[in-house]
């Protein structure tokens, strides 16, 4: 795998962000069908009414005090981490910020 991203800059503390593995579109292709996940057994999940079209998310510099209140403010478990070409970079938890915090 690749090693993990800085998410430094802006008193962002020591958060490091996992790459997310490269999907292609023959891989989408597979595994999704009219807007659902195929389960295992075959089964068409519908995944639309359980998604966020527009989701959250932060750069990867993003302070790691500011990423704590959007946790905090908006009830959130989990944010959206893109790079300065808005392309994902990884995903970060609100047990990733806490354990970041308690760390300094």
């Amino acid at each position: 795998g690749s090693p993990p991203r800085g998410g430094g800059g802006g008193g962002g503390g020591d958060l490091h962000f996992e790459s997310l593995p490269a999907l292609t579109r023959d891989d989408v292709a597979e595994d999704t069908t009219r807007g659902g996940v195929v389960l295992d057994d075959g089964a068409l999940l519908d995944v639309a009414a359980y998604m966020r079209r527009s989701p959250l998310a932060v750069k990867e510099d993003f302070p790691a005090t500011r990423v704590h209140g959007l946790f905090c403010a908006l009830g959130l478990r989990h944010l959206i981490v893109t790079d300065d070409e808005n392309v994902v970079v990884g995903v970060i938890t609100r047990k990733d910020v806490m354990r970041a915090i308690d760390r300094r």
